[in-house]
């Protein structure tokens, strides 16, 4: 992943990264919920 230079300047992929992020820490959440229950 690091050999890739990371662009200058690429909102799109910095939204699509917090996205990824944001839906990853949703999806952990949940199950944890639902195992808790």
């Amino acid at each position: 992943m690091n050999d890739a230079p990371d662009p200058p300047d690429n909102p799109f992929a910095k939204t699509l990264l917090l996205f990824a992020v944001t839906v990853a820490v949703i999806a952990v959440s949940a199950y944890i919920l639902i195992r808790m229950d």
